[in-house]
């Protein structure tokens, strides 16, 4: 991986749904991955943990960021 790469870990909980796809919730992760994967780590996970949980997950989730030096 490139330097100032970002490797995003998660749990199935933040991109799945009931009753909504599964692509188009990867395919918007991956969109705000793209727009702000510049921006500080920290408030990059507050950003995609606020705008993928809506609505609430029925399930646990988790993510783990990492920027490659």
């Amino acid at each position: 991986m490139p330097p100032g790469s970002v490797l995003l870990l998660y749990t199935d909980g933040l991109i799945e749904r009931r009753g909504q796809d599964v692509d188009a919730a990867v395919t918007r992760l991956a969109g705000l991955l793209a727009r702000h994967g510049l921006d500080p780590l920290p408030g990059l996970l507050r950003r995609i943990s606020s705008r993928m949980t809506d609505p609430a997950p029925e399930d646990d989730v988790v993510l783990l960021a990492l920027r490659v030096p």
